[in-house]
């Protein structure tokens, strides 16, 4: 989804639907999932879909992002 509307949202309203949809399921998440290993694989999506609000390359840090 986010990536289908980068080329017409702004950075602010892809941010805004980046915290309204994916952010709180992941804070959700991770307070119920804890250290299971699927866990893992929704971290990695969510390096994805921060990538791709960006315009990152895949294999760019996403580090300073996360700050």
């Amino acid at each position: 989804m986010i990536s289908l509307l980068r080329g017409d949202l702004s950075l602010f309203m892809l941010s805004n639907i980046y915290i309204t949809k994916f952010q709180t399921l992941t804070r959700y998440g991770i307070i119920l999932w804890g250290c299971d290993r699927h866990s893992v694989k929704v971290l990695k999506i969510q390096k994805r879909v921060l990538r791709s609000i960006k315009g990152l390359h895949k294999r760019k840090s996403c580090g300073p992002i996360f700050k």
